[in-house]
């Protein structure tokens, strides 16, 4: 079933959260006993890796006919629709890591920032930090689903001076 907002009805929106709800429960049921937390996050990276495909169709002109500006609020960008639908875009890949994460006791939070490449391409993009034993670590979902594989867990320097790809927050916050 694809979740998109002109398809639902008032009575749909019960049964479209417990289904959420069940999804997401089945994800963070993988987590055994004794996992650290960055074997945790890896666990959900690698979910999410295995189970997600980067929609590139959002970024066009959409079904309800949004600029790829407008796309990136719709419904369609959020952690329900990718887990429903097992497909997103930056914001809904890094918001599905981060309520995986918080809904463990990971403390996890979305960035949003620009991204732009050597080879040009630049854009409004969303990634993640967060905290495992006390230290700050960027993940970027979007690329890594992308790509099929996981990437380092980055500490800031690391994450924000990477060659061939420049990450920009839109602010700065001292998690």
């Amino acid at each position: 079933m694809k979740f998109l907002e002109s398809d639902l009805k008032h009575n749909d929106y019960k049964q479209i959260n417990e289904q959420i709800t069940k999804e997401k429960e089945k994800v963070v049921s993988l987590v055994k006993r004794g996992m650290t937390e960055k074997e945790t996050v890896e666990l959900f990276e690698d979910w999410i890796i295995q189970n997600m495909e980067y929609n590139y169709k959002v970024l066009e002109k959409n079904d309800s006919g949004l600029e790829t500006s407008q796309a990136i609020g719709n419904i369609q960008n959020t952690s329900s629709a990718c887990i429903l639908n097992r497909e997103g875009i930056c914001g809904g890949l890094s918001d599905l890591l981060v309520d995986l994460c918080n809904e463990v006791g990971i403390e996890a939070y979305s960035v949003k920032g620009m991204l732009s490449m050597n080879q040009g391409a630049a854009g409004l993009h969303q990634w993640v930090a967060v905290k495992i034993n006390q230290m700050i670590f960027y993940i970027d979902p979007t690329r890594d689903v992308s790509l099929k594989t996981r990437n380092t867990f980055y500490t800031k320097e690391q994450f924000y001076s990477r060659e061939g790809v420049k990450y920009e927050p839109l602010a700065y916050y001292d998690y």
